[in-house]
């Protein structure tokens, strides 16, 4: 009998979203939405979920990411080569 595999990637980290003025994305994400405001720095902000594990992250760069959370990049880089994907 074939073993399942454990899933590579553990959570998201956090999601990076581009906002043309950040004191305008930290009044619609933080204010009128209720995230928490983590940290902050001239060009971004981090907002916590109500989970406290996810994150998002407003910055006034031309981005847009999703960060994933593995175990072990050492281990897990590899893996995730040889499926297919590219770094």
């Amino acid at each position: 009998m074939k073993q399942e595999k454990q899933p590579l990637f553990e959570k998201i980290d956090c999601i990076h979203l581009q906002v043309a003025d950040l004191d305008e994305g930290i009044s619609f994400y933080h204010e009128a939405l209720g995230l928490k405001l983590l940290w902050r720095t001239k060009t971004a902000c981090g907002l916590g979920l109500r989970d406290d594990v996810t994150e998002i992250v407003l910055s006034c760069q031309d981005f847009l990411t999703v960060d994933i959370k593995v175990e072990d990049v050492e281990r897990a880089l590899p893996v995730f080569v040889v499926a297919g994907g590219r770094v």
